[in-house]
């Protein structure tokens, strides 16, 4: 039987106006194979691959974060919300404290961090805060960890922080917008063989290229694990899987019986 063809050119060119956004085409593909790789891809590049964010934080005379601070114009809701936006990239598996300090009347950004050989700041101009009297001094502690896509407070896994340290959601995923298209090309006498082009946006984390493959691995290693699931060792024990749904019957079941018996 003869074998499905397989794309014969794959390239990422840079977006000019984006130094941190590419376009990656690939062509020619099998009719029907361009919205199946490209939303693979997509799926795959805006959920799976790894990256770092702030998890945590804790500034000096700040007790929680519904309260302000001395000299500062933004109060620490609006600070959280200004160390979601700030794009790491950690060269360490662990949690990586840093700290920030600053005095005198000034705007403080990602670049006014710390520097440290295990933690990268791809967003040096991200604003945090702004000072606003010569009299104004800031000092605060941020934690930084891995991970993929996107955690918040109440699914994080208990942490040892710091008295007064504030956690906040973490966005971990490199990606920032995946959009694509799948045109049409002609490969012989057949005109209906398909074509992708894909814009892809990083926060300048990991490269366009690097996403690209980082995913297409990801992908491949699941589809291989299924083509040889008949080599992988039987399981001897039995995992039962439980629907919400079938949950609720069983529990409604269990009370009918229960108010039964005391009638």
């Amino acid at each position: 039987m003869e074998s499905i063809p397989l794309p014969k050119n794959i390239q990422v060119e840079p977006d000019e106006k984006d130094p941190n956004a590419g376009i990656v085409t690939i062509s020619p593909l099998y009719p029907g194979y361009g919205p199946t790789i490209a939303n693979s891809l997509r799926r795959c590049m805006l959920s799976s691959l790894p990256g770092a964010a702030i998890f945590a934080f804790k500034i000096k005379g700040a007790t929680h974060e519904f309260t302000s601070i001395d000299y500062v114009k933004e109060d620490v809701v609006d600070i959280s919300l200004n160390l979601k936006q700030v794009n790491i990239k950690s060269h360490s598996d662990e949690v990586v404290q840093l700290t920030l300090k600053a005095n005198g009347e000034k705007e403080l950004t990602a670049g006014d961090i710390e520097k440290n050989s295990d933690v990268e700041i791809v967003s040096p101009d991200q604003k945090i805060m702004t000072l606003t009297d010569k009299a104004a001094s800031v000092e605060m502690t941020l934690w930084i960890k891995p991970g993929r896509g996107y955690e918040t407070v109440e699914s994080r896994e208990d942490i040892d922080l710091e008295v007064n340290a504030i956690s906040i959601d973490s966005i971990f995923t490199p990606i920032r917008q995946v959009a694509y298209q799948v045109d049409s090309v002609r490969v012989g006498d057949r005109t209906d063989f398909d074509k992708i082009t894909m814009r892809v946006e990083t926060n300048g984390g990991v490269s366009v290229s690097d996403a690209l493959k980082e995913s297409s691995k990801i992908l491949a290693s699941h589809f291989t694990l299924m083509s040889e699931f008949d080599a992988m060792p039987s399981s001897s024990e039995e995992e039962e899987v439980v629907s919400e749904g079938e949950e609720d019957v069983q529990s409604v079941e269990d009370l009918a019986k229960e108010e039964e018996k005391a009638e």
